[in-house]
Order: structure tokens, then sequence, then C-alpha cells
């Protein structure tokens, strides 16, 4: 149960992250336009360093490198949609990155952010849309499921928390903040295990999604555990 909800956590969108019963059936009617946000054309990509997280959730060094790639706009979930492929390697400079998942995003006419397919092939939380980002507070995910004969209720509320300066490059830029607020109760064979945790996401207008920070614990029995990881873009190409 904690490895699926960590790989729900891990992947941007994932991001940075199968998707779950979102506010509403999906990104709103009105059509598409180039985003702001997160710049959607295919052959752009990012490039990330991902930093572990101790228990005080500060970095305790490098995990490893990931990358998203843009593909060609195709059709999911009665959506036109650009597919992401998030790739891997321990070695940035070896080009041998290897391909680990895959999701969809797209960006409705108020400039949102969703994305389908969010939390991997673990995970058997049925398959919807998530909207990333927004104006004011509002429902990602509130759905109960279940996976290994075990229950499992998951909520996430998100939020817009302004701007802040972000480094990229050498250069500063103004990036737009989001918080993701993590909540699961998972009951299996008479007991519970209680997930708290938070999801913060910094965009780049015209770059898109510059770093990405989450950290969960785990309550049980009296016992916590945490797990997080820190991103932050190492180098991008957007078209």
């Amino acid at each position: 149960m904690k490895l699926a909800l960590i790989a729900a956590m891990s992947v941007m969108v994932g991001l940075l992250l199968a998707g779950c019963k979102s506010e509403s059936s999906g990104p709103t009617t009105g059509p598409e336009i180039p985003a702001e946000l997160f710049p959607l054309k295919p052959g752009n990509y990012w490039v990330y360093v991902v930093y572990a997280l101790d228990t005080n959730g500060l970095r305790r060094g490098i995990e490893r490198y990931d990358s998203v790639v843009v593909g060609e706009m195709s059709r999911v979930a009665d959506r036109q949609a650009y597919p992401l492929y998030f790739f891997r390697t321990e070695d940035p400079t070896s080009g041998n990155y290897q391909l680990h998942d895959s999701s969809y995003a797209v960006v409705d006419a108020s400039n949102n952010v969703w994305m389908y397919n969010l939390a991997g092939s673990a995970s058997n939380i049925p398959l919807s849309w998530w909207r990333i980002t927004g104006t004011t507070p509002w429902v990602v995910v509130d759905t109960t499921f279940a996976q290994g004969g075990a229950s499992i209720r998951l909520k996430i509320t998100g939020n817009k928390e302004g701007t802040e300066p972000y480094s990229v490059g050498g250069n500063t830029f103004t990036s737009q903040k989001f918080t993701h607020v993590w909540e699961a109760t998972v009951a299996s064979g008479g007991n519970t295990i209680n997930v708290r945790g938070s999801m913060r996401f910094w965009f780049v207008p015209k770059i898109g999604l510059v770093g990405r920070y989450f950290l969960v614990k785990f309550y049980q029995g009296g016992l916590v555990d945490h797990e997080g990881e820190d991103y932050a873009v190492l180098r991008y190409r957007v078209q």
C-alpha cells in the first residue's frame, strides 16, 4: 500500500504522476489554448535532478535524474491531449535514460493544467482527469478504491499560493506556486495507516514546471515513517 501511494505522488506531474476522480468529469469544454504555465508542444522536454529528503524534509543527496518529453497530440478519455513520456537515469551524461511511465496533459481555456493517468501502473485508482492548477482552492481528487485486499480513501485538495522567485540555469524568474495537500487512509486486515503530506509545484510561464517538492508521512500504531523527493529543473527545451 505504501509503495502504491508513493507512486501516485511521484509522477507529474507525477509532477510530475492512473488518475483519480476529480471534481468534474474533465477539463472545461472550452477550446484548449497554448499553455503559459506548461508549454505543450511535441518535442519539448525538461530534465530534472531529483533529491531524496531526510526526516526534516531537507535534501540529503541526489537520487536520480528524471526527464519529461512531450509527444504528438492524440485522443484520450474524450479529449485531445498531449502524451508525456517520463524517463529516468542515475547518470545524466550517459544518455541512458529508461522509459519509466507515461501520462497525458491538456490545458483548458482558463489556462488550467489537467493530467490523466497520474498514479502509474501500480495503482488501481479509477482513471480520470486531475486538475493540477487552479485559481481558487479546489478538490483535485476524492475517491475510495481497493488494492491488494485493502480499502484506500484518498483526498487531495489544491490551492494557488502566489508567486516566488525561482532560479533556472543561472537566471531568476517569477514562478507561480501551487500546493496539493494529500490525505489517505489505508485499511487492511484490521490495521489502519493514515497518510498525510503535501506537494508543491513551481511553474514559470513559457518555461513550464521548474520545481516539485513532496513529503508524505505514514502514521501507524504510534509510529511515523516518511517519504519525499525534491525535483529541480536542470535543463529544458521549449519551442
